[in-house]
């Protein structure tokens, strides 16, 4: 297995042994006694062979090593003594890739972000989503999806052909993508454990590898435990009755007694038989009396009530729950995305291609669920829209989509492994890195390889907002979540609390908001004369999404306003559009229902003043209804509308009879 930096990609080509391993596969001829080892090449290919394999550092991805050296306090680690150095480029694209997942500032600082995820042993997408559940409250599902995820697929090769095993995993099967169907297969599984059946069998029945759940099992607990170790989730302390410590007491002696039994009895050989995974009778009960040590290991790790409380928090019971755990899942797997061919026939029976950034015409795996149900990311006719004077180079549609994958892996093709279909438009807003966009937001570049395009005015605006907001909010939770406990810290938990609620709220009413767009991918024809590029000089911002002490410099590379850090605004070539930017139209704002003459900038920028007077309103209502109710009260004297308690009222009185 090497591994493509550039790329993302593994690969699990064969190659030739080095020099080393043929002299270490020549001793095993003499282990025993002398012998005469014999080559089947020649000695003119021996002598090309490499001297020794490449060591194993020179064929993984970096980012969690650099992680821990930087976690170390070491300053460059580009410099680090590495006993065999890996490549260059290897470290460069470790780093960007650590920044762009913000574990790392641009001046290779560990951020509070890179510090959690340092401390714990894990793939840094794991660790991020492990991260993003316990600030979102969402950690019980995380769990289960992170270390299904972890793990190889329980899902045999033999599932997919066989017809009878094919048809009893459909109930498994979730149409949004396969970490849904292993979370959803891990539950059903769990079921069964809880309810004491024979899973052995349920597992063959549907071509399934029991020892993968198991495997998951423990490393949930193991990830579980990483995370109180790191503080980022509470000790939980479980009180159990004195019947419930004795039940359990006596369980545990039988376990373990069973578990010594079946090392001291003596084991048979195991014999193969000829063609069993044809001949095999599925409901053969031969191995029924016999004991299974991982499940007796299970059940000594795990009574009955624990199993049945570990089944219920694996399911995502809601589609807001879904849509909460799908944005985590995207945010911390990003920028493993990839875009439709536009000739796809989308039919189980043919490949489907994808593209992402570094890799196009990638294949999504034969056996992950998008791949045997192509039909839920194909476009249906009904779902195009048609407008007037509008023209696109890919159809407009409220229901375009991409996927989301874990992993690229080349063997005789590179495919998408464990892959995830999440709405185009509202995950590129949410995850992409860089906006680029024109002048009213109908053209906006994802990244510099993906164009969202959408022909209504009016309503791209609003969002945008949304998308800006929920980004915005989401980084202010994620900070005040790494923040030192410098407060109070139930007072910091109910702020948290709070501010998590409003933005699971936001994401999804924005995931509910359905917005006229296309999608394609940009070629290298494309991006040559994408950019306005700078005109120089500073430009101050008079309108826009910044307040009104702060200014926006030029993008000294694309052009355009440096609005955000990962929005660049009207930096796009757009001839058609060229002076929208400066067209004042009549507006009237939906909240505070102010009419005003108003640029687009104008108008998003009055939005964001609203927005926050509106939570300021809310914070201050919820404040004042801890106390005595207020009312209107009108001043004859002040000639002003107050917000009074009675007692205030009164006070308010006596003070003008005093003064006068």
């Amino acid at each position: 297995m090497s591994y493509h930096p550039v790329c993302h990609m593994q690969r699990l080509q064969e190659f030739w042994v080095s020099k080393a391993s043929a002299e270490q596969r020549k001793g095993r001829a003499g282990r025993t006694g002398p012998g005469v080892c014999f080559r089947l090449y020649s000695q003119q290919e021996y002598d090309s062979l490499e001297a020794y394999t490449k060591p194993e550092i020179q064929r993984v991805p970096l980012d969690s090593l650099l992680l821990q050296l930087l976690s170390m306090g070491l300053p460059n680690a580009r410099k680090f003594p590495f006993l065999e150095p890996p490549e260059a480029s290897s470290i460069e694209e470790s780093l960007h890739n650590l920044k762009s997942q913000g574990a790392l500032a641009e001046d290779e600082e560990l951020t509070p972000m890179g510090q959690m995820l340092s401390k714990l042993p894990v793939d840094v997408t794991i660790g991020k989503m492990l991260i993003h559940g316990c600030v979102f409250s969402v950690i019980e599902p995380m769990l289960s999806l992170a270390a299904a995820l972890s793990v190889q697929s329980p899902f045999t090769n033999r599932s997919m052909r066989d017809p009878e095993m094919r048809d009893a995993r459909q109930s498994l099967e979730s149409d949004h993508g396969d970490p849904f169907t292993l979370l959803t297969t891990y539950h059903k599984w769990l079921e069964v454990k809880a309810e004491r059946q024979n899973s052995r069998k349920w597992c063959k029945r549907r071509g399934l590898e029991e020892q993968r759940f198991y495997e998951m099992t423990k490393l949930r607990r193991q990830f579980k435990e990483l995370l109180k170790d790191s503080s980022l989730l509470p000790e939980d302390y479980v009180h159990t009755s004195s019947h419930q410590r004795s039940s359990r007491h006596g369980e545990l002696s039988h376990l373990r007694d069973m578990k010594r039994k079946f090392h001291q009895a003596p084991h048979k050989r195991k014999v193969l038989k000829l063609d069993s995974e044809y001949f095999q009778n599925e409901n053969d009960d031969s191995d029924d009396g016999r004991i299974d040590i991982h499940d007796i290991d299970f059940w000594i790790s795990n009574n009955s009530w624990q199993v049945q409380l570990l089944s219920s928090k694996s399911q995502v019971s809601t589609y807001r729950d879904m849509v909460c755990l799908k944005f985590i899942v995207c945010s911390a797997l990003y920028p493993r995305i990839a875009i439709a061919d536009i000739h796809n026939s989308y039919k189980s029976s043919s490949d489907q291609h994808f593209h992402t950034k570094g890799k196009p015409f990638a294949v999504l795996h034969p056996n992950g669920t998008l791949a045997l149900q192509p039909e839920f990311l194909q476009l249906k006719e009904t779902d195009i829209v048609e407008l007037k004077n509008v023209r696109t180079v890919t159809p407009l549609s409220r229901k375009h989509q991409i996927v989301c994958f874990l992993s690229l892996l080349e063997t005789t093709k590179p495919f998408l492994v464990n892959c995830l279909r999440v709405p185009a438009a509202h995950i590129l807003l949410l995850c992409s890195h860089s906006l680029d966009t024109n002048q009213d937001f109908t053209k906006i570049v994802c990244d510099g390889w993906i164009e969202l395009r959408f022909p209504e005015t009016e309503n791209i605006q609003d969002f945008v907002y949304q998308a800006f907001n929920i980004r915005d909010s989401w980084q202010k939770l994620l900070q005040k979540a790494f923040e030192e406990f410098t407060m109070d810290k139930e007072a910091k938990n109910e702020e948290m609390r709070k501010m998590g609620k409003r933005i699971y709220e936001l994401i999804s009413q924005f995931f509910h908001t359905e917005i006229i767009h296309s999608v394609r991918r940009l070629l290298a024809a494309d991006v040559k004369n994408l950019y306005t590029g700078p005109k120089g000089g500073d430009v101050p911002v008079a309108v826009g999404l910044l307040d009104e002490a702060q200014t926006a410099k030029e993008n000294t590379v694309k052009g355009g306003l440096q609005i955000k850090p990962y929005l660049t605004y009207n930096c796009l070539v757009d001839l058609e559009d060229k002076y929208l930017q400066y067209v004042q139209k009549h507006w009237t704002c939906p909240s505070c229902e102010k009419e005003m003459v108003a640029t687009v900038l104008d108008q998003i920028r009055h939005k964001e003043t609203c927005e926050a007077q509106k939570e300021k309103n809310v914070d201050t209502s919820e404040e004042s209804s801890k106390g005595p109710p207020k009312k209107p009260y009108f001043c004859p004297t002040c000639q002003e509308e107050l917000q009074l308690t009675l007692p205030e009222i009164l006070r308010h009185k006596r003070s003008h009879t005093t003064s006068s």
